[in-house]
């Protein structure tokens, strides 16, 4: 499994999080193969996180 959390320690996502359509096609897009991603608050700014489900094994 991969689980990548990136910090971005600028002003964060205010009040509320944006509707940005290019953010929901890759959450889509990690969804559809097993996965997830957020943007979400962080301690000092905004993390975007993503978490993929994947085999070494072939």
């Amino acid at each position: 499994m991969l689980d990548l959390a990136v910090d971005d320690n600028g002003r964060g996502l205010g009040d509320a999080a944006p509707d940005l359509s290019g953010l929901a096609r890759h959450r889509a897009r990690a969804e559809a193969r097993g996965g997830s991603l957020a943007l979400e608050p962080g301690d000092e700014g905004a993390r975007l996180h993503l978490v993929l489900p994947f085999d070494l094994q072939e």
